[in-house]
Order: C-alpha cells, then structure tokens, then sequence
C-alpha cells in the first residue's frame, strides 16, 4: 500500500482489512479485524526455563504450575495435621487424661481465607471453577 511500517498504526490496518478483506456483512462483530493479541488476552508470567530449555518449575506441564503448586502445599500440610492428630489421640489414650474438649481444640485464627478472585489476581492466572471444585 506503499506505507512505512514505522509508521503504520491500528487506523492503517483496520484500513487495510477492510481494503483486502471486504465483507458484505451488516453486523460490525461479523466482519473481519485485526487487532494486536494484547488487546484480547491478558499478560501472563512469563515461564522460567534453564539454559538447557527445560522448564525450571516442576510442575509447569500441568497449565498451572502456581495454583497446583499451593494445592500441593495444602494437602501436604493437612496430612500433616492429619498425623499430629493421629499422635495426639495416641498420647491420649495413653495416659488416659480426659480433659474438657474446649482444651484440645486448635486455634485457626491465624489462618486467612482468600476467594477465587484474589487467588486469581494473586497468581495472575484465569482459574476455572472446575479446577477449585474437584
């Protein structure tokens, strides 16, 4: 079309779409457009490889290697606490000391629940529903 590329902004291709591509279609949304891919997909982390191109988190082939990796840390410590729970009902049954349930409960004040958004905004990921459910 004889235009410089150093020049060439989103008016100069949406003129050429148009010119190249012409469309008898009445809806906007029907016709063909070009757009830069930044425009309709979100920036993502970029992923980690080493020098030999192997990815360096090992759990990068599952699509979502964050999410999976704090899944992962979240059954771990729950089956931690599933055995500190087995050994105190040991001890107990040991020593055979029957004290009220209001003592032996644990405190999760500490603990912080997060929703689905922040999770989302927190790893800068799209998590589907499906994904938290199952």
């Amino acid at each position: 079309m004889g235009e410089k590329s150093e020049t060439f902004t989103q008016d100069d291709i949406n003129r050429a779409i148009e010119y190249l591509l012409p469309s008898g279609l009445f809806e906007k949304k029907a016709r063909p457009f070009l757009k830069h891919p930044e425009d309709y997909y979100p920036k993502s982390k970029m992923a980690a490889f080493g020098r030999d191109g192997r990815p360096v988190h090992h759990l990068f082939y599952t699509g979502n290697p964050e999410f999976y990796q704090i899944i992962y840390e979240l059954t771990q410590k729950y089956l931690n606490l599933n055995r500190l729970e087995d050994a105190m009902s040991l001890i107990k049954s040991r020593i055979k000391i029957n004290k009220n349930e209001s003592e032996t409960k644990i405190d999760l004040t500490g603990s912080v629940w997060i929703s689905l958004d922040d999770l989302c905004k927190k790893l800068n990921t799209k998590i589907d529903e499906f994904s938290v459910i199952y």
